[in-house]
């Protein structure tokens, strides 16, 4: 049998729930084009997030990957608006941002991911 305090407790939750504030977001631009060696796209939603990418193929050795180049924002929950710039390539995911920290010195360390020591998690 489910106690009294069960039943508070389920009915403040939901009660939680449905008053936080859902917004609704749509899409308000999506755009793609690839010509085979190069790519480029580009979202927009309506809450002000942004996303674009382009990508172009690269010859690394005798592998060929994708560089990437991009950049994504959005506010955060405290009303500060985010802006993330970055580069992925052989070299790993270098970000660039205002928020993000830096060590002494300068400019942010890419980040690598080598899949646990199995190898690369994707090639570039």
């Amino acid at each position: 049998m489910i106690s009294f305090q069960a039943i508070v407790a389920l009915a403040l939750l939901v009660g939680a729930v449905l008053a936080y504030p859902q917004k609704e977001v749509t899409v308000t631009r999506s755009e793609f084009e690839n010509n085979g060696d190069n790519f480029n796209w580009v979202s927009e939603l309506s809450d002000g997030n942004t996303h674009s990418q382009q990508g172009t193929l690269k010859q690394i050795g005798t592998e060929q990957g994708i560089s990437l180049t991009g950049s994504y924002s959005y506010t955060s929950p405290e009303g500060q608006f985010i802006e993330v710039k970055y580069v992925a390539d052989e070299n790993g995911f270098q970000p660039i941002g205002d928020h993000i920290p830096k060590p002494e010195g300068g400019a942010a360390l890419p980040v690598r991911s080598n899949a646990g020591g199995r190898g690369p998690a994707r090639r570039f």
